[in-house]
């Protein structure tokens, strides 16, 4: 089955998810975060990530770009644009998405599928 992984490393934790070409979320990983090299191996442990084909995976979050060297990534997005591009996905109309993370918080503003923040 070809799947598709992401990653989101930030201070606290540490989220995986793995889906299918629906888009429907086939195994994912919630851990906290530790030493980033920790946290990575964790979460993919948790998400058995040996039982698919994995097409690309995607980095978001404070860890970012280490984390992209660490397990070459295909694709690093900061978590605003993360934020943007999901929730458009699942609400199309949203205007306002805030995130209140460990390290900072945002409001992010939608207009007509861009971000402002």
């Amino acid at each position: 089955m070809n799947t598709w992984l992401g990653i989101d490393i930030g201070s606290s934790s540490t989220k995986a998810v793995l889906i299918d070409q629906e888009r429907t979320i086939i195994e994912s990983s919630y851990i906290r975060s530790k030493d980033i090299d920790s946290s990575i191996k964790d979460v993919l442990k948790n998400v058995n990530v040996n039982k698919y084909q994995i097409m690309g995976v995607g980095i978001t979050g404070s860890g970012r770009e280490y984390t992209k060297q660490l397990i070459s990534a295909d694709l690093v997005k900061t978590e605003i644009i993360a934020h943007a591009v999901g929730t458009l996905q699942i609400v199309p109309s949203v205007k306002t998405i805030i995130d209140i993370g460990c390290e900072d918080c945002k409001v992010i503003l939608l207009e007509i599928g861009r971000a402002h923040v």
